[in-house]
């Protein structure tokens, strides 16, 4: 049987607890009492558990994007970093608008106004592509939190 005030296991029919000198009559029997944790043990639960949380939290996180590749990605070719933010249609639409910006430029219809405008989509899609891969890492902070 085990002592309901220290949970410590102690003799069958013993009339007082070994450790803490706590009265057993009267008690109920070990199948009762076994539910008693020490607090050593309740430490190791709550440890473990508390494990098990962070494993968990490791697993949702699996889906963070860098906000760095991401702005990298884009100042390879606009588009690109939509692509990894798994903004597939933006992305596309950057990446054709892009490219028919760029063949407009080597035609030689006024090079220096398309050149401006793909400039202007170029910042664009690298800033964009950094502040939703942070926001998509912040939003899964928020949701992850305890």
């Amino acid at each position: 049987m085990f002592c309901p005030k220290c949970g410590k296991e102690v003799p069958d029919g013993s009339k007082f607890c070994p450790y803490c000198g706590t009265s057993l009559e009267g008690k109920p029997d070990k199948s009762q009492t076994q539910n008693v944790l020490t607090e050593e043990e309740r430490k190791k639960r709550a440890y473990k558990e508390e494990l098990l949380r962070t494993e968990a939290r490791r697993a949702v996180r699996v889906g963070i994007k860098s906000p760095s590749i991401a702005a990298v990605l884009s100042f390879l070719f606009p588009g690109l970093g939509q692509i990894y933010n798994k903004q597939i249609g933006k992305g596309i639409l950057l990446i054709i608008l892009g490219g028919i910006l760029i063949i407009l430029m080597f035609i030689g219809i006024d090079f220096i106004f398309y050149s401006f405008i793909y400039l202007i989509i170029w910042i664009i899609g690298m800033v964009d592509a950094y502040k939703t891969a942070e926001n998509t890492n912040n939003a899964n902070d928020a949701f992850l939190r305890p």
